[in-house]
């Protein structure tokens, strides 16, 4: 075995108890989970300030396409809309007459 080898039988072990002890830390100690947790909130903050350009390119970007979409499909929304109407007009005048024929029904 090359002297490759033997380090790597002596890093890899070493490496392995070291991962298996910071988990099992972690497992146990909530100030430890809450200070490991507090670096991430503030690596997620840099990171968002870092790419707030990236983001409003992102979301201006999002909002072009979906004016794009509705003036492509404009005609086909009113038409949509119309028929919703159209439905929950008849659905009013079905509920209406139940209730009037309700009314005269009790007198």
């Amino acid at each position: 075995m090359g002297s490759i080898g033997k380090i790597l039988m002596v890093v890899v072990p070493i490496l392995m108890i070291v991962i298996f002890g910071f988990t099992f830390v972690m497992i146990l100690s909530p100030k430890l989970r809450g200070k490991w947790m507090a670096k991430q909130l503030e690596a997620t903050k840099y990171m968002m300030e870092a790419s707030k350009g990236t983001m409003k390119d992102i979301a201006k970007t999002t909002s072009e396409v979906q004016h794009d979409i509705i003036e492509e499909n404009k005609d086909l929304m009113k038409e949509t809309a119309d028929m919703q109407a159209e439905i929950h007009k008849d659905a009013i005048k079905t509920t209406a007459k139940a209730i009037k024929d309700g009314l005269k029904d009790e007198k």
